[in-house]
């Protein structure tokens, strides 16, 4: 599963510095305001008058996962020391943008490589490859069985993984904890796109997913 597009609430107070954050230090394209060329994804935001935050992670190249991070600790601070995913032979590092979304550069080792030596550069991000849905995890579940995902991991009252560990829509329970701080989730919509068949949208728990076809 490719997401294409994920779109976001931010405090409209917020915006400017957002797109500052995501265009000027970490380096991405930008699509029209507030949107951003993440690899094969594009990250957008919509002002909203509350104080939404989100998680979702970035792909990396499985082999830059140590040029990636020494290029974010020179434009970020990084919540904790790299985590490692036994189950997903995956790295992952984890910081906030500046409205407090738990941003995640995460690389599966295997995946993606591109053999390179040098200085990492943001035109090497992949895509988005994760991005969580909050709210009561059997009802966003059963709503979104039409979508035919695979659930590959969790599958559990509080958090399950539709799709596959490089393309990943997390269901989980609000105020569960988000990696790595344990964070309480809470439930703002998310809108996403993503590859595949067959071709429909769903709404659920305020969230809205549709499938390319």
């Amino acid at each position: 599963m490719d997401l294409l597009r994920v779109q976001l609430q931010v405090p409209a107070s917020s915006r400017r510095a957002v797109t500052h954050f995501y265009a000027s230090t970490l380096g991405l394209s930008s699509t029209a305001e507030a949107a951003h060329e993440i690899g094969h994804s594009t990250l957008a935001f919509e002002p909203h008058t509350g104080t939404p935050f989100y998680h979702f992670a970035i792909q990396l190249p499985g082999d830059r996962f140590t040029a990636a991070t020494n290029w974010a600790r020179q434009r970020v601070h990084t919540l904790t020391d790299p985590v490692h995913f036994d189950a997903w032979n995956a790295d992952a590092i984890y910081f906030h943008d500046p409205v407090d979304n738990i941003v995640e550069l995460i690389a599966h080792h295997g995946h993606g490589e591109n053999g390179r030596h040098d200085p990492f550069n943001p035109s090497e991000f992949l895509g988005i490859s994760e991005i969580g849905l909050v709210g009561d995890v059997h009802t966003i579940t059963t709503d979104l069985a039409p979508l035919e995902l695979n659930v590959f991991s969790g599958a559990g009252t509080d958090l399950t993984f539709l799709g596959a560990p490089t393309g990943t829509l997390i269901i989980t329970a609000t105020g569960r904890g988000w990696l790595p701080l344990q964070r309480p989730a809470q439930p703002h919509p998310v809108h996403a796109t993503i590859a595949g068949t067959p071709k429909t949208t769903i709404h659920t728990a305020g969230h809205t997913v549709r499938q390319t076809g």
